[in-house]
Formats: structure tokens, C-alpha cells, sequence
């Protein structure tokens, strides 16, 4: 049957409707060509409606604008108490991801102002209808993975969140951030039913003296004899609080002092060890 155009307009670059014989459909600008099922081309690339869903009320529930840029609305309950759902088949083979989001190179964006890239935004009071106690409340939830493999395998390491590092300044400026935090809690209390593992350096018995040990944990040791040792360290400051335990039972030696600066920390001890001693530090700023 070949292409069966529907003109709205008044001359041939204003046809708004395309059907074609294999069922694609054609709305917009000149769209004779149509690549999809439904194949939108606007009028413009800024902020005019490319597509826009309303319910029975002429409330907007979708709005796609002619950039891309998407606007989601609910005003209704839903019948699951669930709003939005989003469900990954599954996939065989490869290394799926289910939800990729990558960021813009954003250019001449406004001074003093925070950029933020991702606003998850509960800030809206949730009334609670009765008084029957609940253990437990969580707002957002990160619920584990479980992996199987078809022979025996090993990972090393798995992590249900892993945060890359800290935000990092540069360029021209140069912007300089004076403190970069890969993870920064701006309040309340923080819980934990788990290890906490700090990265660390441990000094294998028989090496005794100072060490470099650029980690906020690790060990030492002070030979028979010896009452003090610096190590250099680039997790510490003059205000660091650096707390230090003796792991070895030894009849004399006892921590007397440890001294931070900047980019070492000094531990001393109260009386010469009478022999090898182990002593483990963690640093915390």
C-alpha cells in the first residue's frame, strides 16, 4: 500500500500525521518517515510540549517537553499503595544494569548557588491515621542482592552501596573544596548492625621502628627496648583525635602519650617494652 499521509495544515511541510502500511505513525514537524511505532518530531528544542497525558480532570499526569525533559504527576491514591513501578526483566547474559543515570557537563551555572544532580525529597509531613506501635520506620530502603553462581566461585569483595569518592574541585579557577566528603550526614543518630572496616596497613611481627602507613588504621611495632615511634601518616592532623591500643602482653611497656601532626602522629610509651610489642592505632578526624 506504500505510505498513506494525512495532511493538517495548510501546505505540504505542515502534515501532522503519518500513517504508514507496516502500522508506524508519524505526529509533528514534516514527519513523513516515521522510524517507530509512534514517532513524535516537534516544532521546536527548548521548552514546548512534545507530549502531554491528562487525566479526566485535565490534570497533567505526563509531560514530555520538546528537550526531553520529563514531568511525572499523581494526584490520586493508588489502589496498591504503590505510585510508581518499575520491574527490570530478566536478562541472560551480559551485565545488565537496571537504571543508568549519567550526569551533564553543566557549563555557566549560577555562582553560590548548590548544584544538586539527584534530589530524593520526603520532606512532606506523613500523617498517621491510629496509634499502634510499629519497631521500625525506614524512608528510603537499599534491600541486598543474592547471587548464585552455576560452579564455585569467589568475589573478593560485594557491596550493596558503593559511593566512588569524594566530589573533586580543578580546572581554570581553580575551584578548591576545603573539605570533600564522599558521604556527609547532616544529622540525627547513626545505627549499625554490622563490622565497621577501616582500611588498614598491618606491620608484620620482626619489622620494628617508624613506618609510612597512609590509612586511618593499622599497627606498628616498638622492639625490646624502645619507647617510642612515629608514623607518617597523611589521615592526620594537629587535631586529630588518634586513639592507640598495646596488642601484646608485655610486662612493662604501657601507652603513655600520643602526640598528632600534621601528616604524622608520635606514640610514646610510659616504660621501655621488654620485648617486641604490637601497638594498633586508628585515626579519626
Amino acid at each position: 500500500m506504500g505510505t498513506l499521509p494525512l495532511f493538517l495544515g495548510v501546505g505540504s511541510n505542515d502534515q501532522s500525521i503519518t500513517l504508514l502500511d507496516d502500522g508506524k505513525v508519524g505526529i509533528g514537524n514534516a514527519l513523513t518517515s516515521p522510524s517507530a511505532t509512534l514517532h513524535i518530531k516537534t516544532y521546536g528544542s527548548t521548552t514546548g510540549e512534545a507530549l502531554r497525558i491528562d487525566d479526566s480532570g485535565s490534570a497533567n499526569k505526563i509531560l514530555v517537553l520538546d528537550n526531553g525533559n520529563t514531568t511525572f504527576g499523581q494526584n490520586v491514591q493508588s489502589s496498591t499503595n504503590t505510585f510508581q513501578t518499575f520491574t527490570q526483566a530478566a536478562h541472560t547474559g551480559g551485565s545488565p544494569v537496571g537504571m543508568l543515570y549519567t550526569g551533564g557537563a553543566h557549563t555557566t551555572l549560577a555562582t553560590g548557588a548548590e548544584t544538586t544532580d539527584i534530589n530524593f525529597n520526603a520532606s512532606a509531613t506523613a500523617t498517621i491515621a491510629g496509634s499502634t506501635l510499629l519497631a521500625l520506620n525506614r524512608t528510603y530502603r537499599f534491600q541486598p542482592r543474592t547471587y548464585t553462581a552455576a560452579s564455585a566461585t569467589t568475589w573478593t569483595e560485594a557491596a550493596t552501596l558503593d559511593i566512588g569518592g569524594a566530589p573533586t574541585g580543578g580546572g581554570a579557577g581553580p575551584l578548591t573544596i576545603t573539605n570533600p566528603w564522599a558521604l556527609r550526614i547532616a544529622g540525627g543518630n547513626t545505627k549499625t548492625f554490622g563490622k565497621i572496616v577501616y582500611d588498614a596497613t598491618e606491620t608484620a611481627g620482626g619489622t620494628t621502628g617508624n613506618q609510612t602507613i597512609d590509612k586511618p588504621s593499622g599497627s606498628v611495632n616498638i622492639a625490646a627496648a624502645g619507647t617510642t615511634v612515629t608514623v607518617t601518616n597523611s589521615f592526620c592532623t594537629a587535631t586529630s583525635h588518634v586513639f592507640t591500643a598495646i596488642d601484646t602482653n608485655d610486662g612493662t611497656a604501657f601507652i603513655k602519650n600520643v602526640v598528632p601532626a600534621a601528616g604524622s602522629f608520635v606514640i610514646n610509651l610510659g616504660a621501655a617494652a621488654t620485648a617486641e610489642v604490637r601497638i594498633s592505632f586508628l585515626v579519626i578526624n
